[in-house]
């Protein structure tokens, strides 16, 4: 990553927990397919972020962006598709309420 470049930031909180993810100074940098272009993107996290690889087994919530779940010496990790997250946070914004229905 070359300094003073500039990514959107994707906030999964939304689709994810229902919420905006809280300010935070740590970004995961991601890549993402978008047609025949490759993008760069980054995604708020809470501290430091670990590599990690382990046994995946099938999901345990009815979450579409749950791909599975990564069992770590017994720690259980849901692992996320990126851009089914990033649908159900697109859907979750889309069902904002209008400003003609607040005023009035």
């Amino acid at each position: 990553m070359r300094r003073g470049r500039i990514l959107p930031v994707l906030d999964l909180g939304p689709g994810v927990s229902g919420a905006r993810s809280p300010s935070t100074r740590f970004f995961l940098v991601v890549e993402r397919q978008i047609s025949d272009a490759i993008e760069k993107c980054a995604i708020p996290v809470q501290g430091a972020c670990e590599l990690v690889s382990g046994m995946m087994y099938p999901p345990t919530d009815d979450l579409d962006f749950v791909m599975g779940r990564l069992d770590l010496s017994g720690e259980q990790i849901d692992v996320v598709d990126l851009e089914k997250a990033i649908a159900a946070s697109a859907a979750f914004e889309d069902n904002g309420v209008q400003a003609e229905q607040v005023l009035s």
